[in-house]
């Protein structure tokens, strides 16, 4: 039975080698190269483990690439029944793809947590406004009385400005012309 089985299994991947090369020498792509180096390394793999008994019999054996490319239908039939020979090949390919999504997710969600945390850090700094331990004011002039303090920029005394000159404070009276 299991001899049989394998025979089946040849049969079908040196059929889709087949299709496959006709296939690249009118379309020259590469993928289809790498699906055909993946049926033959099973197709060696099939036939060592019927030649030596050495080998792992347990191991199970399948083509990497089972799933049938979008643009051939004639290659499509030749996939859907390479499935049907190698279904564990196909359940050990969906779980692979399955775990793989899962940690591509997972890093996606770590990178967006630590993006956040990033922006909440950055804005922390921003809205910071005055920094502790400085008087608000200081450094603004007028912003403290007198001046700025260790400057000679001082900001004038408006009371002392109104003694000084009184024409300013009592408009035009004495007949006393400003011009």
């Amino acid at each position: 039975m299991d001899l049989q089985l394998d025979r089946n299994r040849i049969t079908i991947l040196l059929n889709t080698n087949t299709l496959l090369l006709h296939k690249f020498t009118q379309t020259r792509d590469q993928t289809l190269l790498k699906r055909l180096h993946a049926n033959l390394t099973c197709i060696g793999e099939l036939s060592e483990k019927h030649n030596n008994n050495n080998g792992n019999l347990n191991k199970p054996i399948f083509p990497t690439i089972l799933s049938p490319p979008n643009d051939s239908p004639e290659l499509m039939e030749m996939y859907v029944k390479l499935q049907q020979l190698f279904p564990e090949g196909v359940q050990i390919l969906q779980r692979r793809t399955l775990l793989l999504r899962q940690e591509q997710l997972k890093r996606q969600f770590q990178q967006q947590q630590q993006q956040q945390q990033q922006q909440q850090q950055q804005q922390g700094s921003i809205s910071g406004g005055v920094p502790s331990g400085v008087p608000n004011g200081v450094g603004i002039p007028g912003g403290v009385p007198g001046g700025v303090p260790g400057s000679n920029i001082t900001t004038p005394n408006i009371q002392q400005q109104q003694v000084q000159n009184p024409q300013f404070n009592q408009g035009n009276q004495g007949n006393q012309s400003f011009w």
